[in-house]
């Protein structure tokens, strides 16, 4: 796994990789994982939460925030977000993630990674309750 997934697949691969080793290592019924990364493509920043059962996975994403240009060109170049966001606001603001930053602390790392984990979860419940298919 990359340190800073590139594109929003990568971000739920992270994600879905994340809660099968989480339910693996805990042996739980269920696992769940959370992933944060860019979509170079469109300039946004996505969080992904990935919730898996060992049969069945659903995913869930939280609302986005566009990045800089400057920001886009940095990340292209090799830079990740924590590097960027400490160069620019100083090593407390990492603890915001790049959404708190960038909402001014109305919406941070963990809010969306909370509302991610919350649709994933949802959709998985919603997707059991149909007996597991789409």
């Amino acid at each position: 796994m990359a340190a800073q997934p590139l594109s929003e697949a990568a971000t739920a691969a992270g994600a879905l990789a994340r809660a099968r080793a989480a339910r693996q290592a805990l042996g739980a019924a269920l696992g769940v994982g959370i992933e944060g990364g860019v979509d170079l493509e469109g300039g946004w920043v996505v969080n992904v939460a990935a919730v898996h059962d060992g049969t069945l996975s659903a995913l869930g994403r939280s609302p986005g925030v566009r990045l800089p240009a400057d920001w886009l060109a940095a990340l292209r170049a090799g830079e990740t977000l924590g590097e960027l966001i400490e160069a620019r606001y100083g090593p407390e603001a990492r603890t915001l993630g790049a959404m708190g930053v960038f909402t001014g602390g109305a919406l941070t790392r963990q809010e969306a990674s909370a509302q991610a984990t919350l649709a994933a979860l949802g959709r998985y419940f919603a997707l059991v309750a149909k007996g597991g298919g789409e």
